[in-house]
């Protein structure tokens, strides 16, 4: 069907918006011929829509356009209804098979007058004969509206200041009524305002012409003053007496207009005479009087007449014109009385000033043209067709017309019907003496059926029948109606769930508004819009959802109701509808190929795609949303890292849908994502159901590294002595920098401060070798740059003849450098980062580095150079804070060394004040913390232990300062302890590479190691042994190893103590430690001077030549023009090359074998207990009785459950059972296959001694 054809491309809406009823709008639309042949092109209109309702036409049905020519279709919109909307339909259709549906659409608007009033009550009196009120006219529409009060001009009680207008938009008009009453009583009148296009507005007026002292007897709350408002069609239309009527009214009349023709007024005895009857249908006497015309043209007779019940009475109509050649016309008002038993005079002075009368209108028209006259030419407009409203059978409808007269002559019009008509014109006669006329008309239609009623009806003008026009009236009748476009809604089979959609297009096929509701809706049904409504010839489009909870099949009907809409309100009976709809519901699943991602190792920031496709092999469609969760500790914000595409999608079933999955990885660490689907309640929404969970179907593997970098090894090349790869480990504080690197986030700023030893000034640089690594398995890409601190401005410089250029003229800059300054590090890859002091500022000199390892993270690196003169008297401590590892256990007191730095070349004493220390032990009764060497002197370029000495007797926490003067400098030594029976373990290493990691050319020496632990009693030696390597190809280099002994502590010495090694050869050196008395741990470097005696014979050498030459050239001069001429002299060797120093560090921990063989554990004890149980006998004869047994038996769990929530018991659990056995003496049982094994192993392995001996001896 024509109706249901709504493919979008295809189909051009034209809408007119609000169009004034009685004008015509035109719109157009280009029509293309896009094809390469010549088209021959026919629009056709919607045969369903009915043909009353042509309001849209086109200007051309037919055309022909070559190709690529185009046309301009012209559609115009005339409503023919007022307020009321349109729509149709037309079909353009081509000889290519082209097709265009055009929907026009448009508002028929009309006015909307309201009155301020719609009753008035006028009192006067005798001394005041007139009274005069205003009534407001307000037209509340877009458009103008034309009104006329439907009033005899010649009205003798009521007189209106207008009679007709034009009202403009949104404008206004005041009305005065004048009330002149002729003798006293009471008066009454209902004045209709015709206004065109809308229903009459009646007003009902009142005039009381009654003494002063009297009218407050006047109730205006009675009834006869009911101002309800009705429908203004129905009442002035009520007095029709050609409207079938199913009840009787009080009063009726044969014929309420009469139309007297002709009258000669040569002729005095011809007079038009008619004649009406007027019938009582109430139960009470009635008396009736006419109003008199008092002008003598029209009479009536009698003029009071009593009325029986349900008896009639004739009245005589008489029409003498007083004039020739005129148009007259005349309404008279009969008013009607109950009658009762008083007498007439009373009824006068009494009753009948206070009765509130009921009227009856009789129109009578005549005119006084001769016979031989036609009389004048009428000139007037008048509509060919008046189509009415919809209508609902047997309820009337109502419209109206105009009547325009043009010129200055009045027009008299006498509607003429047919013998049998179901419409009823009012005012059926008149004379038009202004402009125009608003004519009602009504069709009254039958009981039953829908029919289409249309009459034609004349119009005599100026009574003359040769003044005939012809109007026809258009009207149908029926029921509200809609159609489907399927009698039977089928769904297609729908997952579990979830909703399938149908689109269901409803028309109304009637000219009316009907209001529509679906009734008997299950839940499975899911209907948008229950209840609307649906204009004529209106198509709708809704959606209706099938939405089952349970797999299977479903049938049921569903009831329309109808009702259609007249004015806002319902009107006429229901019409019911029934539609059946089926569906079917079943379950199915999705699978995903593959089921895992794995993205690998991936860079922080890059992006990188992969997909995976998901199959519905189920025979429905299944809507799904895609939801990502963590599979175990959530790393990143799935949110803000994974994008997949599409995020919810529907699969057909035996299809497949392709899922793209994005990471882009903020937060370093390992993804692990789980990619979950839920099915969707629709395809159109992304809400999920509820009744379905989540389904893992794809897992998602992500390694994210962030680029880092890592301080691998560290070297030190220069003349200072005191500082070994330890001290400059822990002076740059590599593991806290490591840390850093690791853990700094994007777009953070850390800072670290390092603070290089002091040095006498010296122009010789110290070289600091960093060996950076790049510990993840990305590129890894860094910078470093310098940041002023200072205040140091930058100069103008020249290059060339032209050419200048600013540069920062600033010496902070020389004191350190780091090269080089940027970097590209792939994964696993290893670089060299020169750092460059110069003590040349005497002073603090605080450098600042900017390292940017990518993605905006930023280091900060403030390096601190201090440079002495020699002459200074300071020393430095380190380190300020000591933690006193205190076991409560121990036997003999421990000690613990701080070591004095000096750093002059003045030998500089130092003093401790040791008062704290008394106190304390004052505290304690006995020595608990002491100093060993509280004062001394420090040799220039040395350093000397500062050795304290305690014995924690007690359970509490100790703290003090020391106040030590050094030079003419003072500082604080922290001191904390805290006992514990837990005593610390033999060797706290260090965390740093034990072996040289890399090697460079500035320093060609190398040691096998570069520190030593070992763990040692008191007084004993220990011998270890280590190797130096030259990587040198060419050069030699002569060694000296400087002894360090610390009297009544340690005496180290390395042999050989000095010697040459030779290029690429390895040298085996044996360093004996022997310790005193004293139990602690201490730090020692060893230190070995290094001398290039290759490089310095080359320098003698050199040295030897020059001066031979300049021996041989102090005779020798040539004679020029110019004078002698002196030959030139090379250039001076080199300096003599410097010693370098490389140091050995030793961490040894010394103990005293009497506090080891005290500290007996738990562990231990129970470990001696035999394995077999010894066997008690019990005694038999036990006098503890029940209640001690309980006692028992409660304080034993109470003592269990003290252990078990120790300290101690946990501390034993997990340093000896959960890290292995750790037993004190060598009795353990072994199978015979572990004994075995040990055996063979001791006569292999050869003892430390020997292998000792053999290396020393190697050369």
């Amino acid at each position: 069907m024509l109706q249901y054809c709504c493919d979008a491309k295809d189909i051009k809406i034209i809408d007119f918006g609000e169009v004034e009823m009685g004008r015509t709008i035109i719109k157009s639309i280009k029509i293309m011929n896009e094809s390469c042949k010549e088209q021959f092109y026919e629009a056709q209109r919607d045969p369903v829509t009915n043909p009353i309702d042509h309001v849209f036409n086109l200007k051309s049905y037919t055309w022909t356009l070559l190709p690529e020519q185009s046309f301009c279709c012209e559609v115009q919109y005339r409503p023919v209804v007022p307020c009321s909307k349109n729509v149709d339909y037309f079909i353009i259709t081509g000889t290519a098979s082209t097709y265009i549906k055009i929907i026009a659409h448009g508002t028929c608007i009309g006015p909307k007058i309201s009155s301020s009033v719609n009753k008035i009550i006028l009192k006067c009196s005798k001394k005041h004969t007139q009274v005069k009120k205003q009534i407001k006219l307000l037209n509340h529409s877009k458009v103008k509206a034309a009104f006329i009060f439907d009033i005899d001009i010649e009205h003798r009680h009521f007189k209106l200041d207008i009679r007709q207008g034009i009202l403009n938009p949104c404008d206004y008009k005041y009305i005065t009524i004048t009330f002149i009453p002729t003798k006293e009583g009471v008066y009454v009148y209902h004045l209709p305002c015709l206004i065109l296009y809308q229903s009459p507005i009646i007003i009902k007026l009142y005039g009381f012409c009654i003494p002063i002292h009297q009218q407050s007897q006047i109730n205006l709350e009675s009834h006869e003053f009911s101002s309800q408002v009705q429908n203004g069609f129905e009442e002035y239309m009520s007095d029709s007496i050609n409207i079938k009527k199913e009840n009787l009214e009080l009063v009726s009349l044969s014929k309420n207009y009469f139309d007297c023709s002709q009258v000669d007024t040569k002729n005095k005895i011809n007079r038009a005479h008619q004649t009406v009857c007027f019938t009582n249908h109430s139960e009470t006497n009635l008396v009736l009087k006419w109003d008199q015309d008092v002008t003598g043209v029209f009479k009536i007779e009698p003029c009071i007449a009593k009325i029986c019940p349900n008896h009639s009475a004739l009245f005589e109509i008489i029409f003498q014109p007083n004039e020739e050649n005129n148009l007259y016309t005349k309404q008279f008002i009969g008013y009607f009385f109950d009658d009762d038993a008083k007498s007439e005079e009373e009824e006068e002075e009494e009753n009948k000033i206070f009765a509130i009368p009921s009227f009856t209108c009789i129109r009578v028209i005549g005119h006084s043209f001769p016979t031989s006259s036609a009389g004048w030419i009428p000139q007037y407009e008048l509509p060919s067709t008046i189509v009415l409203p919809p209508c609902i059978p047997p309820l009337p409808v109502y419209t109206t017309f105009l009547i325009k007269k043009f010129g200055h002559l009045p027009l008299m019009f006498h509607f003429l019907p047919p013998a049998d008509s179901h419409f009823v014109v009012k005012p059926m006669l008149g004379i038009i003496y202004e402009d125009y006329q608003v004519v009602v008309v009504q069709m009254c239609p039958e009981v039953m059926g829908e029919h289409l009623y249309m009459e034609q009806w004349a119009i005599c003008f100026n009574g003359n029948p040769k003044n005939k026009d012809y109007i026809s009236f258009k009207g149908y009748t029926e029921y509200a109606n809609i159609s489907f476009n399927k009698s039977t809604i089928t769904f297609a089979t729908v997952h579990l769930d979830t909703q399938q959609k149908e689109q269901i297009l409803i028309r109304n096929l009637t000219r009316h508004i009907i209001m529509y509701q679906f009734l008997n809706v299950p839940s499975q049904l899911i209907i948008p819009h229950l209840k609307g409504q649906i204009y004529a010839n209106d198509i709708h489009s809704h959606e209706w959802v099938f939405h089952p909870t349970e797999c299977g099949e479903y049938n049921f009907d569903i009831k329309c109701v109808l009702m259609a809409i007249q004015n806002d309100l319902p009107t006429g009976t229901e019409v019911s509808i029934t539609l059946h709809v089926t569906g079917k519901c079943e379950a199915g699943l999705l699978l995903a190929i593959p089921n895992e991602l794995n993205f690998d190792v991936q860079l922080y920031g890059n992006k990188k795609t992969k997909s995976f496709y998901v199959y519905n092999f189920s025979s429905v469609n299944i809507p799904f949303k895609i939801i990502c969760c963590h599979l175990s500790w959530p790393v990143g914000c799935i949110e803000r890292d994974v994008k997949i595409y599409p995020l919810s999608e529907t699969v057909l079933p035996g299809k497949s849908k392709k899922i793209t999955v994005s990471i882009t990885p903020y937060t370093p660490g390992f993804y692990e994502i789980a990619i979950k689907y839920i099915v969707r309640i629709n395809s159109w929404t992304d809400n999920v159901s509820y009744m379905q969970l989540s389904r893992k179907i794809c897992n998602i593997y992500c390694m994210c590294e962030l680029p880092s970098l890592k301080i691998e090894d560290v070297h030190f090349h220069g003349v200072c002595s005191l500082i070994s790869k330890i001290n400059l480990w822990k002076i740059i504080e590599v593991d806290r920098l490591n840390i850093t690197l690791k853990n700094i986030l994007p777009y953070e700023k850390e800072s670290q401060y390092i603070f290089f030893p002091p040095m006498i000034l010296h122009e010789n640089p110290i070289c600091i070798k960093l060996c950076i690594s790049n510990p993840t398995s990305v590129n890894t890409t860094w910078n470093i740059k310098r940041m002023q601190l200072c205040f140091c401005k930058t100069i103008s410089k020249s290059r060339g003849l032209s050419f200048r250029y600013m540069e920062l003229d600033c010496v902070h800059k020389k004191v350190c450098s780091i090269y080089p300054q940027s970097g590209f590090i792939k994964p696993k890859e290893k670089i060299v980062i020169n750092i460059e002091l110069r003590y040349l500022l005497l002073g603090k000199t605080t450098v600042k580095w900017d390292l940017n390892i990518g993605h905006e993270r930023h280091i900060f690196l403030y390096m601190q150079v201090e440079a002495l003169s020699g002459s200074e008297k300071e020393l430095l401590l380190y380190p300020q804070t000591v933690k006193l590892d205190s076991y409560f256990g121990n036997k003999k007191a421990q000690h613990q060394i701080c070591w004095i730095y000096n750093y002059t070349n003045n030998y500089l004493p130092y003093t401790v004040d040791i008062t704290n220390l008394h106190k304390i032990n004052q505290i304690y009764h006995s020595e608990i913390l002491a100093c060993l060497n509280p004062d001394g002197i420090v040799e220039p370029q040395s350093l000397t232990p500062l050795i304290l000495k305690y014995h924690l007797k007690q359970f509490r926490a100790i703290q003090a300062y020391l106040s030590i003067t050094f030079g003419d400098k003072k500082t604080e030594l922290f001191i904390s302890s805290q006992p514990s029976i837990v005593y610390p373990p033999r060797m706290i290493k260090e965390i740093l590479p034990n072996l040289d990691a890399f090697k460079i050319k500035e320093i060609p020496i190398y040691f096998s190691t570069d520190y030593i632990h070992f763990y040692t009693s008191i007084h004993n030696c220990s011998v270890k042994m280590f190797m130096m390597y030259n990587t040198s190809n060419h050069d030699r280099f002569a060694y000296t190893w400087k002894s360090n002994s610390v009297p009544g502590l340690w005496n180290i010495e390395v042999y050989p103590k000095e010697g040459v090694i030779r290029p690429k050869k390895m040298q085996s050196c044996r360093i004996i430690i022997n310790v005193k008395s004293l139990t602690c741990q201490i730090n020692i470097n060893v230190i070995c001077e290094f001398l290039n005696i290759s490089q310095r014979r080359m320098i003698q050498r050199s040295i030897y030549k020059y001066n031979e030459i300049c021996k041989k050239l102090e005779s020798e001069f040539i004679f020029t023009e110019k004078g002698e001429q002196f030959p030139k002299l090379p250039s001076k060797p080199k300096k003599k090359p410097e010693i370098f120093c490389k140091t050995l560090s030793i961490h040894c921990n010394i103990y005293n074998p009497e506090d080891i063989l005290l500290r007996t554990k738990l562990i231990e004890e129970l470990k001696m207990v035999p394995t077999d149980e010894l066997q008690i006998q019990n005694n038999i004869k036990s006098s503890d009785n029940y209640e001690h047994t309980k006692m028992m038996l409660f304080i034993l769990e109470g003592m269990t459950w003290d252990i078990l929530n120790s300290r101690i018991f946990k501390h034993t659990i997990q340093e000896y059972v959960l890290n292995g056995p750790h037993l004190y003496y060598s009795q353990f049982f072994t199978n015979p296959l572990e004994s075995e094994k040990l055996i063979m192993k001791s006569y292999i392995a050869p003892p430390r001694k020997l292998i000792a001996t053999i290396l020393e001896k190697v050369r």
